[in-house]
């Protein structure tokens, strides 16, 4: 079980990163701490929420 939240983990944080990227190169170097901000926060919220159960 650990094995696949593992594997759950990392596809989700690929995904946040390629999301991160996406909205980086549409807006531009003003707007990167809050890209990466919200993705830390995301990934922070769902993985300790996890966590929990």
């Amino acid at each position: 079980m650990t094995n696949n939240n593992s594997t759950l983990d990392l596809i989700a944080l690929l995904c946040l990163i390629a999301l991160a990227t996406v909205v980086y190169i549409a807006t531009g170097p003003e707007a990167f701490a809050a890209v990466t901000g919200a993705g830390v926060g995301l990934f922070t919220s769902w993985r300790g929420r996890r966590d929990r159960e």
